[in-house]
């Protein structure tokens, strides 16, 4: 005899049954050949709220099954679906096959005040309900069993002892005999069992469970003489060998019930998804030289960056993208003076504020069109493909913002609008533009009068192993934030334009240098002779003049006494002086005059100059109206419009190799002097790399990659800085008397010279972009990537030391 405990499980509700075997049909349907099915194996219709799948371990064997219960909208309208890596089941009531019963438990009581139980099983509840005897199932088969003897099917050995159950097993073969007899189980929606596979123990015993119950029906409605002693003996055996699968039918459904219970009372959103991201970085710059050729100091940094995506989906094939982000971890902008080598998951401004870095909405528009609006921080690759098999977005991949992707790309974000349409199997065109300053009212703000870029791409895929795309970007005001300091000049001048200036310049007197002239020079017309200057007796007039004041001198001859000359008498030339004069005031001389002796002149003393003083930054100097008397009231926000062309392409040799790479051409033009800092003119720049992955290299999940190319340089430009510019950092060309002014200044701010190189000339060496890492996936979680970048002639000067940047990226997806 089985025992009571067993018994009661079998007695279980149809309700709470289905939903076993929704819970343990597992990864092999089973169907019988020839029957109607009356619940159908298909993919489950999304319609409504999708509960987190549940893995429920049971003894003795252990069987993961992963089940998505459907919360139904109505308590009319229910259906559970069933998913695992394989397909997904839907079971659905079907009362024209097979023959149903009613039956109500305890369990049914209870399960009925939840709206998740209200499901509808394969176990068809009839139209006209029976009513169930008081005897019982199992006492019909141990009488059968009795009066039989032993039973043939005891020669069979004892499935218990085996794993599975084989379409070669006796029990498999009993079974599937009992379901064609019976229809208690249906099948696959073109009514073929697929009786060739193998089924686990518990799935067997869902299937035994369901032929008990349609058993136990047609017994209770009297029909049970359409049950066959055979039948019930081979049942018998069944339930003796399968006795602890069958207990266990109830445990799982109990436990699946309470998992859901607990899913319903505490899911996040019925609309929502909650995803994460977490990067912990680390990165050290090992060697090298920064723009200036300055040996840059070993520095290490730590930092992280935090992203919380709210994914909302309303139809199940749109998104609404809510993200909160905190970057913590800065570039090495600052201290190279470049943007080369710069990590993709850093950034300049990075204090771990929590901001809304994005608010997008994604939808369908039919089978082949698909519109991205972004309210804030859109992204080119929202809306179109960047074509590179390593782009991670900083979180995995390439390490750094140049080898995530080609750097046109970024010339587009911001909020606006992008579509991305399928032309046929192999053709997808992207349009969109992006403004970076829509939520601005003021002027240079707003949504077409500030920055933006425009893109438009057509991407051919011929295959899945091969993509080529073509990119055009018109931007305004936008820079990629990689290659050399001259190829993002916008953001060059501010940045050098924020260096601070401290000049505290406080002139002396200016001294004075006594002027000789010797016996028989002259000394010409106009020369200033200061007080008590003596001019010696033989001092000849060496032209007639008429004095400009009265003098006095002494009377020549025996006779003692002076002679006074009053002013405006006419003296001719070649007159000599009888004797030594000093002359009581500054004197100008009217007339040249040629001494006897030499005579030493003491000029008079120079004032000083007023104090030169100025704090702040090099912008803020710049914008005076003039500095140390050189004029100046310069501008450094000038606004520089490009277009860019870019072909990128990705081609996958094998599933261990993917070979890509791009190239980007740039050409710009500014559109102010900046108040006559500039003239007007053109630069182009250029970039391109070629990209190896390695997919799955030595454990699947990893990723190996590198990445040989050149970020953006400047190639040729025809825009000459103010000769005021250059004379205010010359020293040469400032007056004697500010020279100490302007070498306070350039001690104090040498970037005003890195102003100059910026924009007179291109940049005059290539500077190669050398990056490998390795990205090991310790679990479906959790990732590490060491890396190693390798930056030559930084700012593209070939005077300067490579730089070697080491890094660890940790990524947390959760």
């Amino acid at each position: 005899m089985i025992n009571q405990v067993l018994w009661q499980r079998w007695l279980l509700s149809p309700a709470i049954l289905g939903g076993a075997i929704v819970a343990l049909w597992g990864e092999l349907p089973f169907t019988p050949l020839g029957v109607t099915p009356a619940f159908a194996i298909e993919p489950a219709v999304d319609t409504a709220t999708q509960i987190p799948s549940a893995t429920v371990t049971t003894q003795p064997q252990t069987v993961e099954t992963s089940v998505s219960v459907t919360v139904p909208t109505t308590a009319s309208t229910s259906e559970t679906t069933l998913e695992n890596p394989a397909y997904s089941a839907t079971l659905e009531t079907d009362t024209s096959i097979a023959p149903t019963i009613t039956a109500t438990s305890e369990r049914e009581e209870n399960s009925a005040k939840s709206p998740l139980l209200e499901t509808e099983t394969s176990v068809e509840v009839s139209e006209v309900p029976v009513e169930v005897r008081d005897t019982t199932l199992l006492e019909q088969i141990d009488n059968y069993s009795n009066e039989a003897g032993v039973s043939s099917v005891e020669q069979v050995t004892n499935v218990s002892q085996l794993r599975d159950v084989s379409p070669n097993d006796w029990a498999f073969e009993a079974l599937r005999s009992l379901v064609e007899r019976y229809a208690c189980i249906a099948g696959y929606p073109d009514g073929t069992f697929r009786g060739n596979r193998a089924l686990t123990r518990y799935e067997f015993a869902a299937g035994l469970n369901s032929c008990l119950q349609q058993i136990e029906r047609l017994i209770a409605a009297n029909t049970s003489e359409f049950v066959s002693r055979e039948d019930l003996e081979t049942l018998q055996r069944l339930i003796q060998d399968f006795e602890v699968e069958l207990a266990a039918l109830g445990t799982r459904v109990d436990t699946l019930e309470g998992r859901v219970a607990f899913l319903e009372d505490h899911q996040f959103s019925t609309t929502t998804k909650l995803e994460g991201e977490v990067i912990l970085g680390f990165a050290d710059i090992l060697t090298g030289d920064n723009v200036l050729g300055e040996d840059v100091d070993d520095i290490a940094v730590f930092g992280s960056r935090t992203r919380l995506n709210f994914e909302t989906s309303f139809t199940g094939r749109d998104r609404l993208r809510t993200r909160l982000e905190a970057r913590g971890l800065e570039t090495f902008t600052e201290r190279t003076v470049t943007f080369e080598g710069n990590l993709a998951f850093a950034d300049a401004d990075a204090d771990n504020d929590v901001e809304l870095e994005e608010l997008t909405y994604t939808f369908p528009i039919g089978e082949n069109t698909e519109i991205f609006i972004a309210a804030n921080g859109g992204d080119a690759e929202d809306f179109a493909s960047t074509v590179n098999f390593l782009d991670g977005d900083g979180g995995s991949g390439a390490l750094t913002r140049f080898g995530t992707r080609n750097p046109i790309y970024y010339l587009v974000e911001g909020a606006g609008i992008g579509l991305r349409q399928q032309l046929g199997d192999s053709l997808e065109l992207s349009l969109g533009y992006l403004a970076g300053d829509a939520n601005n009212p003021d002027d240079g703000g707003g949504l077409f009068n500030g920055p933006y870029g425009a893109l438009a791409q057509l991407v051919y895929k011929p295959s899945d192993r091969f993509q080529i795309g073509f990119t055009y970007i018109n931007s305004y005001n936008r820079e990629t934030l990689t290659g050399s300091p001259a190829s993002n000049p916008r953001t060059t001048l501010r940045t050098l334009g924020d260096q601070p200036v401290n000049v505290n310049f406080q002139p002396a007197p200016v001294p004075t240098t006594p002027i000789t002239f010797l016996a028989n020079q002259q000394i010409p017309l106009g020369t200033a002779l200061p007080t008590g200057t003596t001019l010696p007796a033989g001092t000849t007039l060496d032209a007639p003049t008429t004095l400009p004041i009265a003098i006095t001198i002494p009377r020549p001859g025996p006779i003692p006494g002076v002679i006074t000359v009053p002013a405006g008498t006419t003296i001719p030339a070649g007159i000599s002086l009888p004797q030594p004069i000093t002359l009581p005031i500054d004197f100008v001389l009217p007339a040249p005059i040629t001494p006897s002796a030499d005579i030493v002149l003491q000029p008079p003393t120079t004032p000083p100059l007023d104090p030169i003083v100025f704090n702040g930054t090099v912008g803020d100097l710049l914008a005076q109206p003039s500095f140390a008397g050189i004029p100046l009231g310069f501008d450094l926000d000038i606004p520089v419009v490009s277009n860019s062309y870019g072909i990128e392409f990705s081609w996958r040799a094998s599933e261990k190799f993917v070979l890509g790479g791009w190239v980007g051409y740039t050409t710009s033009i500014n559109l102010s002097t900046g108040n006559g800092l500039i003239t007007r003119g053109s630069f182009n720049s250029i970039n391109g790399a070629i990209t190896l992955a390695f997919p799955d290299l030595g454990k699947r999940g990893n990723l190996a990659g590198i990445i040989v190319g050149v970020e953006p340089i400047v190639l040729d430009t025809d825009i000459d800085v103010n000769q005021g510019l250059q004379d205010l950092v010359d020293p040469a060309n400032l007056n004697p008397a500010l020279i100490a002014a302007g070498v306070a200044l350039l001690n104090s701010a040498p970037a005003i010279l890195d102003v100059l190189d910026d924009f007179d000339e291109p940049d005059p060496d290539v500077s190669l972009h050398v990056e490998a890492f390795y990205q090991m996936q310790l679990t479906d979680n959790i990732s590490i990537t060491p890396g190693i970048i390798w930056i030559t002639a930084p700012g593209s000067l070939a005077t300067n030391s490579d730089l070697v940047i080491g890094t660890i990226r940790t990524t947390f997806r959760f």
